[in-house]
C-alpha cells in the first residue's frame, strides 16, 4: 500500500514538470536532489520503472544548462507548437471528436476543481484540463486525505486520455526528459488507482 503523502509529492512534482517550461534552476535541482532515485510505484508498473531509468540517465548526461536547452526545444515543439501542437497536454483535445479545446470536458473538470476549492493560477488563460493542473489537483486531494475523490477524478477525467498523450510524447519526443515524464505519469496514475481500489 502506498503512503498517501509520498504519492501526493510524486504527482505534484510531475504536475509541475509537465506544466512548466523547463528551466536551468529546476533541472539543477533535479540533478542535485536525486528526486527520481526512489519513487512511489517503482515496483508496480513497467512504465514507472522505464521512466525512472530514463530520467536518471538523462540527468547524468550533461550540465543543467545543456539539458534545459534540449528539454525546452522539445517542450516548445510538442506542447506549445508553432504551427501545430504535437502532443497536446489538454484532455479535451483527445476526448472531443473535433479535437477542440475548452469543451464540455473542460467545464466538467472546472466544476470538479471548484467543488474542492482548487483555484487555478491562470484562470481563464489556460484550459482547466491541462495535464499538469490535473496532476497538481490530484496531489492536493491526496494532501487533504481525499483518496476517494482523487481516485474518482483520475478514473473519470484522466484515464480516458492519458495513455494517448503518452503515446504521442513517446512517438515525437527528442529527449528522454519527456519520454520519462510520459511514462511516469501514465504508469503512476494506473498504479495509484489500483492502490486506491485495494485500500
Amino acid at each position: 500500500m502506498m503512503d498517501t503523502q509520498a504519492a501526493s509529492v510524486f504527482f505534484r512534482l510531475l504536475g509541475e514538470l509537465v506544466y512548466c517550461e523547463p528551466n536551468s534552476q529546476d533541472m539543477g535541482m533535479l540533478q542535485n536532489q536525486r528526486l527520481f532515485e526512489e519513487l512511489p510505484y517503482a515496483a508496480c508498473d513497467e512504465r514507472v520503472i522505464q521512466g525512472q531509468k530514463l530520467m536518471n540517465d538523462w540527468l547524468g548526461r550533461a550540465s543543467a544548462d545543456e539539458l534545459t536547452r534540449a528539454a525546452k526545444s522539445d517542450w516548445l515543439r510538442m506542447m506549445m507548437g508553432i504551427d501545430d501542437v504535437i502532443a497536446p497536454p489538454w484532455g479535451s483535445v483527445y476526448l472531443d471528436k473535433e479535437n477542440l479545446l475548452f469543451t464540455e470536458h473542460t467545464l466538467f473538470v472546472r466544476r470538479y476543481y471548484e467543488h474542492y476549492g482548487f483555484e487555478l493560477k491562470k484562470k481563464h488563460h489556460e484550459p482547466d484540463d491541462h495535464l499538469g493542473l490535473e496532476l497538481e489537483f490530484v496531489s492536493r486531494l491526496l494532501e487533504e486525505n481525499k483518496m476517494v475523490a482523487a481516485r474518482e477524478f483520475v478514473e473519470t477525467y484522466m484515464h480516458p486520455w492519458v495513455d494517448a498523450w503518452m503515446q504521442k510524447v513517446q512517438a515525437h519526443a527528442q529527449t528522454d526528459y519527456y519520454r520519462s515524464l510520459a511514462c511516469l505519469v501514465a504508469g503512476g496514475l494506473r498504479c495509484f488507482v489500483e492502490d486506491a481500489v485495494a485500500a
